[in-house]
């Protein structure tokens, strides 16, 4: 099973493919330049989907943010989320940060990656 992990950052949507703990298929970064302009957000979609199109996962894990308080996302965050909804044709869950502090516990060694990609390495691990 093929699943595809996500963590957002601000305005950039970091994305990892696996199939397995040890499995890693693809890696990629996407960034939204201008959360208020149409066409930075279309094209922002255009390449989330091209790229969630060539990945063929079966389910797509996103890691929750806050919704208020002091460590909450930000508006861009959330309409990135939305994005990432509205282009995946697979089943989309959100996972929260203490199950995936239980995952990387019982992780022994993380396989070679960016170190900014750890979080959505154990978002899609969460889904396997």
């Amino acid at each position: 099973m093929k699943s595809i992990g996500i963590e957002i950052k601000s305005n950039t949507c970091i994305l990892l493919a696996v199939e397995s703990a040890d499995d890693l298929c693809a890696g990629h970064k996407i960034e939204l330049m201008d959360s208020y302009d149409a066409l930075s957000v279309k094209e922002f979609f255009k390449q989330l989907k091209d790229w969630l199109d060539t990945q063929s996962a079966e389910v797509i894990s996103i890691k929750k943010r806050g919704e208020k308080g002091k460590f909450s996302g930000g508006a861009c965050s959330f309409k990135i989320e939305g994005l990432v909804q509205l282009a995946a044709s697979v089943p989309v869950r959100l996972v929260g940060g203490p199950e995936l502090n239980r995952l990387a516990k019982t992780i022994t060694a993380f396989p070679v990656m960016k170190k900014y990609q750890e979080q959505a390495y154990l978002t899609a691990l969460s889904a396997l």
